[in-house]
C-alpha cells in the first residue's frame, strides 16, 4: 500500500473531485484537512473566482458572493458558519478565504464555520422576545472542540447547541440525543448541560449523557471526575466514576447505580480521536486502535501536530491516507506489516 502525490496537485485534484460530486468520504475529509493547513488559500481563491466568473486577480468580491461560493464548495446543509474579520492567516485580502481555512475535520464531513442566527438559548420568555441571541448548532455524529478547550463527541441523531456568549461568564450547552463530554477544568465557570428537564453540572471531567427525545429517561454516566445532576426543582445527586443517574423525564423519579462506565460508552470507543496531538502520540493511538506498528524514517516527523476524528469505522489504510495528507508525509506498509512514515513533513512544508 502506498500513498503519495505532490501536495498542491493533490489539493487541486481533490477540489475537482469535489466539484464533480465524485469525492469519497475519505477524499472529502482529506480536502478539509488540507484547507485547514492554510497552505492552499491561493488555489482555493482561484477556484472560487472561477465559480463567480471573476476576472483573474479580482479582489472586490462581496461577502455575500463569497458566502454563496463557499456554499457551492460545501453545500449549506453541511455547513455552519462563524464570521471572521481577522485575515492574518494569509497575505490575501480575502477575509472569507481565511475563514474557509478554519475547518473542523470529520471523516464523513468537513465543516466550514460561518456565522448565523440560531435559537435563543436558556433566556426568560420576555428576554427572548426582546432580543435574538446568536447560536452555534452541531448535529449528527461528529467531534467538536468548544471555545473553552472542552471536547464533545456527538453521537448519531444528536444535536448540540450553545450561545455565542459561551465561555464568557458561563459555559452552557443544550443537548438533544447522546454525547460524550471531556470538559476543561475551570472552577470559576461550571460547565452546564441542559437535556430536557435535567441539568448536569461539572467543573472538569469526562462523562456520557444520553437524552434522546424518544427515550423515557435521561442517563448520565461518569468515567472521570465528579458530576452533579438536577431536575427543575432539586439536586438529585452527585456521581463519580463508574456511577450513573437515570432520570424518568415524565415523573422525575431517578435511580443512582454503580456500573462499569465502559459498558455505556462502547460507541465512544469505536471512534479514533486525534485531538491536537503530535505524530508520536497519534502513532500510539493508531497502533492501539488497529494493533499495528508505525515507525518514522526521521525523528522530526514525530513533532508534526494533527487534529482529526475518525467516527465511521475507517480502516487503517483510510486513516493513514488522511494523516499523510495533513502532515505532508508518505506511508508504506512493509512486508512485515509495519507502517513506515517518510517525506518532507510539516517542518519543511514551505
Amino acid at each position: 500500500v502506498y500513498f503519495s502525490m505532490e501536495a498542491t496537485s493533490r489539493f487541486v485534484y481533490l477540489l475537482d473531485r469535489y466539484f464533480q460530486n465524485e469525492a469519497t468520504d475519505v477524499e472529502r475529509t482529506e480536502l478539509s484537512l488540507l484547507i485547514d493547513s492554510g497552505e492552499y488559500d491561493a488555489e482555493l481563491k482561484e477556484k472560487i473566482e472561477a465559480y463567480l466568473g471573476a476576472d483573474k486577480g479580482r479582489r472586490d468580491v462581496s461577502a455575500e458572493e463569497a458566502k454563496s461560493a463557499l456554499e457551492k464548495i460545501l453545500p449549506a446543509k453541511q455547513a455552519k458558519v462563524i464570521a471572521l474579520e481577522d485575515t492574518s492567516r494569509s497575505n490575501l485580502r480575502w477575509g472569507w478565504v481565511a475563514a474557509a481555512a478554519m475547518v473542523v475535520a470529520s471523516v464523513s464531513i468537513g465543516w466550514f464555520m460561518i456565522g448565523r442566527e440560531g435559537d435563543i438559548l436558556n433566556a426568560p420568555i420576555a428576554q427572548q422576545q426582546a432580543q435574538r441571541i446568536e447560536a452555534s448548532v452541531f448535529s449528527g455524529k461528529q467531534f467538536i472542540r468548544l471555545p473553552d478547550g472542552s471536547t464533545v463527541l456527538l453521537n448519531e441523531d444528536s444535536e448540540l447547541s450553545f450561545a455565542d456568549t459561551f465561555g464568557g461568564e458561563s459555559r452552557q450547552v443544550i443537548l438533544k440525543g447522546e454525547a460524550y463530554f471531556d470538559v476543561a477544568h475551570d472552577p470559576s465557570r461550571p460547565f452546564i448541560i441542559k437535556t430536557r428537564n435535567v441539568t448536569t453540572t461539572v467543573l472538569g471531567t469526562a462523562f456520557n449523557v444520553k437524552a434522546y427525545e424518544d427515550d423515557s429517561e435521561v442517563k448520565v454516566t461518569v468515567t472521570r471526575g465528579k458530576v452533579q445532576v438536577a431536575n427543575e426543582r432539586k439536586t438529585l445527586g452527585t456521581i463519580t466514576p463508574d456511577q450513573q443517574i437515570a432520570v424518568n423525564t415524565a415523573t422525575n423519579a431517578f435511580v443512582q447505580t454503580n456500573l462499569k462506565a465502559a459498558t455505556e460508552t462502547v460507541w465512544v470507543d469505536s471512534a479514533l480521536i486525534l485531538n491536537d496531538v503530535n505524530m508520536a502520540q497519534a502513532a500510539t493511538l493508531i497502533e492501539d486502535k488497529f494493533k499495528a506498528k508505525i515507525i518514522f524514517a526521521r525523528e522530526d516527523l514525530k513533532e508534526c501536530r494533527i487534529t482529526a476524528a475518525f467516527l465511521n469505522g475507517e480502516s487503517l489504510d483510510q486513516v493513514m491516507k488522511v494523516v499523510s495528507a495533513v502532515v505532508l508525509v508518505e506511508y508504506t506498509v512493509q512486508k512485515d506489516g509495519i507502517v513506515k512514515l517518510d517525506g518532507k513533513g510539516c517542518k519543511n512544508s514551505n
